[in-house]
């Protein structure tokens, strides 16, 4: 039994990975890494580790809840500060 988080965005994208008929083998695996992956899948025959990094951030000003954004800018900034 995969035991899961109540992080927000983990959810989502394990509901992701459930409507894709994704197999998750693990959550928070041991990999005998420093750090433990959020997820390991199998996708097309192969073992995938993936990190789901979740961003509370305020709604843009001037945008209503229902319309689209440009994150180009945002996102950018935040894979600048990437290591």
């Amino acid at each position: 039994m995969v035991t899961m988080t109540t992080d927000p965005g983990e959810a989502l994208f394990r509901r992701y990975l459930k409507d894709h008929h994704f197999d998750v083998l693990a959550y928070e695996a041991d990999l005998g890494t420093p750090k433990r992956p959020d997820f390991l899948v199998r996708a097309a025959g192969q073992e995938v580790v993936i990190e789901v990094e979740s961003f509370d951030t305020p709604p843009m000003p001037g945008t209503r809840p229902s319309e689209q954004v440009d994150m180009t800018p945002r996102l950018r900034a935040v894979r600048a500060t990437s290591p």
